[in-house]
């Protein structure tokens, strides 16, 4: 009841201080997706379904930024491709949604199999539609508000304390113990994550991953020994938590982020990131059981007893165990997509063509897969290689000017931020090849929030570039000038 009553104060106040400063309320809503899918943030408010505090927090700040847009002079002034791409990725959203949309027998024949009683038409537009858009929104928002130094500064530290925040509660559920044993280790992370912070292991594991070298990276900017000291901690902390949620995939993502930024910002981390991987892996039983899971003879012959199939052996290894099951499932997902290559087949397309279905009468009700485990078969499947394209060549491009920000060490901010946007991007990235999903949920509104602060200092960036080097660099539009009420 208390913590109630401490959480209707607080969302109060944010709801009344966005009207006060926007940008500042924007940035603690940020820091509140540490904790809005916590079992316990209450779902609706009054009975109204969608009004939640989050999304009473956002309406809010979205009001408030509405007034104040023309006295801040607040716009969407991406750069030019960068707007027909996000242009583009909003188009391939909703035309891929109302295309599931339309036809939603396959889900209803899947919920049937599994005794179950299918989404609503209004749950599938909320869950499938206005959701993934509006996690999206922090990241526009700041966008069109970071232009001072000091609200960039207020959206980096928003954007590691979710990271922070995040790390504590796993380190708070999952006992150091379970470091020594590895199946252990797996399935309490997969009972409890769910239930007590609301994320799914994956999700942790991306954003530990991301979330550890986007500390390092922001701490290399800094002056202050104090908080180098602070955020050296957290990182170790945030790591801690990733050993902790036993994703495998995780683990790979941060060594290979160590190792790339090792070669672009930092050659010190080329001998720090083999050490602590191998102290790791020696220190820590469960971290080495979970990178060798699949890799022996127990588990080739459990599979062989299961599936009755050499076809998931290969080499002496255990494909299915390796990969958690994908091995089964990328397959289908694969040959369906050879069927509509150009086009794909709407939202949903494994609910909705059979696929699950499928995967579930040849192996059992544990091989469902309601999703395809893999962002970018997923993309494809759905709207095909032609919707695929737009979405993949945007964030090319927002890689592309934060490689470029990256290498400019006379800006040490500025080359912060590109490094922590690379660092949530790419955990995205390399999460995506096991889990995740490229329409925006929960879990990437640190990457979104990271992209539209990068794109902010492109903007500024080009801005400069054009006062410094008129004859050089055409400015594409008018940069407005930044409001005295902008510097908050």
């Amino acid at each position: 009841m208390i913590r109630y009553t401490l959480l209707t104060i607080l969302i109060a106040f944010l709801s009344v201080y966005a009207w006060r400063d926007w940008y500042k309320t924007l940035c603690a809503l940020i820091v509140l997706m540490a904790f809005v899918e916590h079992p316990e943030m209450p779902k609706t408010l009054f009975g109204i379904p969608g009004l939640n505090p989050w999304n009473l927090v956002l309406l809010s700040v979205l009001m408030s930024w509405f007034v104040h847009r023309r006295v801040e002079n607040l716009r969407f002034d991406f750069p030019r491709v960068y707007g027909l791409l996000l242009s583009c990725y909003l188009v391939v959203m909703v035309v891929g949604f109302f295309r599931g949309y339309s036809d939603t027998a396959g889900i209803v024949e899947l919920y049937d199999a599994f005794g179950a009683v299918p989404p609503s038409k209004g749950n599938l537009l909320i869950d499938n539609l206005i959701n993934p858009l509006k996690w999206a929104i922090p990241g526009l928002l700041l966008f069109t508000g970071a232009h001072t130094r000091e609200r960039q500064t207020w959206a980096m530290v928003a954007l590691l304390s979710v990271c922070i925040l995040l790390g504590l509660q796993v380190v708070r559920w999952m006992p150091l113990g379970l470091l020594a044993d590895g199946s252990a280790l797996s399935d309490r992370a997969l009972r409890v994550f769910d239930r007590e912070i609301g994320y799914h292991r994956v999700d942790l594991a991306a954003l530990t991953a991301g979330g550890f070298w986007a500390i390092m990276n922001y701490r290399a900017s800094i002056d202050s020994r104090a908080w180098k000291l602070a955020l050296l901690v957290s990182a170790l902390i945030v790591l801690l938590a990733l050993a902790l949620t036993g994703g495998r995939t995780g683990y790979g993502t941060w060594a290979a982020l160590g190792m790339f930024f090792a070669l672009m910002r930092s050659k010190k981390y080329l001998i720090a990131v083999p050490i602590v991987g191998m102290l790791v892996l020696v220190l820590v039983p469960a971290a080495q059981e979970r990178m060798t899971y699949g890799f022996n003879e127990e588990a080739v012959e459990a599979s062989l007893e299961r599936f009755g199939t050499d076809e998931l052996v290969y080499g002496g290894v255990d494909l299915n165990a390796v990969t958690s099951g994908r091995a089964i499932a990328w397959p289908f997902v694969i040959e369906k997509i050879g069927e509509a290559p150009w086009l794909g087949h709407g939202q949903l397309a494994m609910k909705r063509t059979g696929i699950s279905l499928e995967l579930m009468d040849t192996f059992g009700k544990g091989q469902s897969f309601p999703h395809p485990h893999n962002a970018y078969l997923e993309l494809i499947l759905d709207n095909g290689l032609i919707g695929a394209f737009p979405v993949l060549l945007f964030f090319f491009f927002v890689v592309k000017s934060s490689l470029r920000t990256l290498r400019d060490r006379q800006h040490a901010f500025e080359s912060a931020v590109a490094a922590v946007t690379l660092s949530f991007i790419g955990a995205q990235m390399l999460a995506s090849i096991g889990s995740q999903s490229f329409y925006p949920a929960a879990g990437t509104v640190v990457m979104w929030s990271a992209i539209g602060l990068q794109l902010r200092v492109l903007v500024q960036r080009t801005a400069r570039q054009v006062v410094a080097e008129p004859g050089r660099v055409a400015p594409r539009r008018r940069i407005p000038a930044v409001s005295s009420h902008a510097t908050s």
